[in-house]
């Protein structure tokens, strides 16, 4: 049950209030995805596009079978071929995996997540033989084989949502206490059967004091959350979950103040929350200042303090309706 809790406060992102009113999130029928990457890789320069049709078609079946297929587990892989003799060109791969665990996730949201996930790559990606996309709650991908290409292997990309503290040497402490617990999740989670692993901690947390105080100390609560594509091996997947730990470590985010940070890829997903106390009385007789948001590959997305903690109440109430879907 701690576990489910715990995890039921991972998925959602802090600013999920603030960034859906200022950016109007897609879904479906209320079903709000607050972040999207999608990547479409050209193909090779010497592919023959004879086979793009029937590749396409089957690229569309596995797309459209894939949520229903992942849904109970939330993970799945599959592969399609329309045509024998022709030498796999049109043999198409899909696979896809909803972040967390089943306790913690319906199967109900998990089909949706994909399902919404699948729409946009149909619809992003027409004319690849290899496209991803990531959203908040899953990750789906298709291509013309089932391995990795060594770029997709390497690729990474970093999300810092949250209220940053400004005190380079406590913040680099907590950064690499932060690195530290994320390297340790790797081997339970490239050892678990589910490919899965998660903690809650207490870590300590600096606050800066002015020039006649040295400071207070006090404790946050830190979820952590590693997974991997259970189609790939431990090894693999320990690896992966590694290289996305030092990728933590080096986005120097000085998130003492409370956030989320995520770090995602083909075959694994890396996601931290620190958790800072909240009243909500407080925080509900204030107005939300409209936040200034950015996004970029290995960025911060920063938002106003009062609307992060507002949006810390709204994501945890989201989480417990999103578990019970």
């Amino acid at each position: 049950m701690a576990a489910a809790s715990a995890l039921s406060r991972l998925l959602p992102l802090v600013l999920l209030a603030a960034v859906i009113g200022r950016h109007g999130a897609s879904g479906d029928g209320g079903f709000p995805i607050v972040f999207t990457d999608t990547k479409c890789t050209p193909p090779a320069p010497t592919w023959s596009r004879a086979n793009d049709s029937a590749f396409r078609a089957n690229v569309l079946a596995l797309l459209g079978r894939l949520p229903s297929a992942a849904a109970p587990t939330g993970f799945a892989s599959t592969h399609r071929s329309s045509r024998s003799g022709s030498a796999g060109r049109d043999r198409a791969f899909a696979r896809g995996i909803c972040f967390g665990d089943p306790p913690a996730l319906s199967p109900q949201y998990c089909l949706r997540c994909l399902s919404i996930a699948a729409k946009n790559l149909a619809d992003g990606c027409p004319a690849n033989r290899r496209a991803a996309v990531w959203t908040d709650g899953c990750f789906l991908s298709f291509a013309d084989t089932n391995a990795s290409s060594p770029d997709e292997a390497s690729y990474r990309y970093k999300i810092v949502v949250g209220a940053l503290v400004d005190d380079d040497k406590s913040s680099a402490r907590f950064t690499a206490t932060l690195a530290a617990l994320a390297e340790r999740l790797a081997p339970r989670a490239a050892n678990a059967s589910r490919m899965l692993a998660t903690a809650t901690v207490d870590v300590p947390r600096v606050v800066a004091g002015n020039n006649s105080s040295a400071g207070s100390s006090t404790t946050v609560q830190v979820h952590a959350l590693a997974q991997c594509m259970p189609d790939r091996p431990a090894a693999s997947c320990g690896r992966c979950l590694q290289e996305s730990a030092r990728e933590l470590a080096k986005c120097c985010w000085n998130m003492q103040g409370g956030g989320v940070a995520t770090v995602i890829g083909y075959n694994c997903h890396l996601r931290l929350e620190v958790s800072v106390p909240i009243t909500p009385s407080v925080v509900e007789s204030q107005s939300i200042p409209d936040p200034t948001v950015s996004v970029r590959t290995g960025g911060h997305v920063r938002g106003d303090p009062a609307a992060v903690k507002a949006a810390q109440i709204v994501a945890s109430q989201y989480a417990d309706q999103r578990s019970a879907v």
